[in-house]
């Protein structure tokens, strides 16, 4: 449950998740209090499992527009036959005006993966498709910009990178080759 203030001028909830399993249902509950203002459901919808995917609710058609509420609270639920669903939530963005996207990050390389992810010790970067002729340059950092790893490879296909010494909390990796930066939430547990 997420506490707010001054939340009569706000027109879209916006917020990223990222989850182990693909989900096909959001839901939104906001709260005055302890009573209930509304419960609204984002149904049919594609979220991909071990990605961050953009969600929004536009409070006009849930008709919540210039009504105050001070709690909000996001059920995500994904297929019946999961045992558990581990699920992550950020970037809540609440917004009048014109619409501003949440920035999600971006990658113009296409062939690397990182796992696992969310991570407890350890994780790869795995070059997919080809080795690397050139030098690569890996940077972690915590959401303030402050850098906890640096590290240059030149020709291997797959890089560990150790973060049992990190704290718990979302970092960003950034993989840079030539001109191509791929981007990347980390999730430490």
């Amino acid at each position: 449950m997420l506490p707010l203030k001054n939340t009569g001028d706000w027109e879209r909830i916006s917020f990223q998740v990222y989850v182990n399993a693909p989900v096909s249902v959001i839901r939104l509950e906001l709260y005055q209090g302890e009573a209930s203002k509304g419960a609204f459901t984002l149904s049919n919808l594609n979220v991909p499992a071990n990605k961050w995917t953009s969600v929004s609710f536009n409070l006009a058609d849930l008709g919540m527009i210039n009504k105050t509420f001070d709690k909000l609270q996001v059920q995500i639920a994904g297929g019946s036959d999961l045992a558990s669903l581990i699920t992550f939530s950020d970037n809540f963005k609440f917004e009048k005006g014109p619409l501003v996207s949440v920035p999600i990050i971006s990658s113009s390389i296409q062939n690397i993966k990182v796992f696992p992810n969310p991570a407890t010790g350890n994780v790869t970067i795995s070059f997919q498709n080809e080795i690397p002729s050139q030098k690569v340059s890996i940077n972690l950092t915590d959401l303030t910009g402050k850098v906890f790893l640096t590290n240059e490879i030149i020709a291997e296909k797959n890089v560990n990178l150790n973060t049992g010494h990190l704290a718990k909390g979302i970092y960003i990796l950034k993989v840079k080759t030539g001109s191509s930066i791929y981007s990347e939430k980390l999730m430490i547990q």
